[in-house]
């Protein structure tokens, strides 16, 4: 995502080259928040929401601006829907309808989502929240059972996790570290790196 032109691009490293998916869209010059599934891509900006159909190479608009998000913090994906995090305390489940999507709260009741920073969703949904990890099954904040850490990982800006993955990625850049435990709470390893603290998003 190349914000200052409002371009995406693509890297195809067998042909060993990069392909543009979007160039010069306006709306993606402002703090446009993107993710992907096998098939498209959803581009969250203040205005509308945007998906872009890898198949077809089609740009196609899901919805305008809605009041209810406020603002968004995160967008991710998980089977055929989308879900957004939002700072005003909730959890939007996007699920397909016919041409379009259908948007629901995934939260049984509202959070204080004030400092919520991150989302990944595989089947559970993790949030970082204030720099803690939140987990949410059913609609319901789940306790997270913390296993073979010396200590509770620092202040988190990011975490990720996928269905197809056995592990949930947390990045500290207090600490200058990815964090990696399993699904469970259980402590696997941890990566430093002193450019951690310039990193903003962990992609596996």
């Amino acid at each position: 995502l190349d914000q200052s032109s409002g371009s995406i691009y693509k890297l195809v490293p067998q042909e060993k080259k990069v392909e543009a998916l979007i160039k010069d869209q306006n709306s993606l010059t402002k703090d446009a928040k993107i993710a992907a599934s096998e098939r498209f891509l959803f581009i969250y900006q203040k205005d509308l929401i945007l998906r872009l159909d890898f198949f077809k190479n089609e740009l196609k608009e899901m919805a305008k601006e809605d009041s209810e998000l406020g603002e968004v913090a995160d967008i991710d994906t998980y089977l055929s829907n989308f879900y957004l995090l939002s700072k005003q305390g909730s959890i939007w489940k996007y699920t397909p309808s016919g041409d379009n999507y259908q948007k629901g709260s995934f939260l049984a009741q509202k959070k204080d989502f004030t400092n919520a920073t991150s989302l990944s969703v595989d089947g559970s949904i993790w949030v970082v929240n204030g720099g803690k990890l939140e987990n949410y099954a059913g609609g319901v904040k789940q306790d997270i059972n913390w296993q073979g850490f010396d200590e509770e990982p620092g202040s988190l800006t990011d975490v990720y996790s996928k269905e197809d993955t056995s592990f949930v990625y947390l990045l500290s850049k207090e600490k200058s570290t990815i964090f990696v435990m399993e699904k469970a709470g259980v402590y696997h390893s941890q990566y430093s790196a002193p450019t951690l603290p310039e990193a903003s998003q962990i992609l596996v």
